[in-house]
């Protein structure tokens, strides 16, 4: 993103809709960015690549059980 990371966009985010379910996808994942997106209270975290069933699953897990 052009103007601001990941991480940034969700502390924007919560702003605006603090229970929105958030599931990161990265390309680089790290250790620091696992325990800020944990400390943001992310739904899910998957580091690429990953299989379509994994990420089928998070989201399902992220999105809650459906009424």
């Amino acid at each position: 993103m052009p103007h601001m990371d990941g991480l940034t966009l969700i502390r924007e985010a919560r702003k605006v809709a603090p229970d929105l379910p958030v599931v990161i996808i990265t390309a680089v994942p790290s250790q620091t960015s696992a325990i800020d997106a944990i400390d943001l209270g992310v739904s899910g975290y998957l580091p690429k690549p990953f299989e379509l069933p994994k990420i089928l699953d998070t989201v399902a897990r992220a999105l809650g059980p459906r009424n």
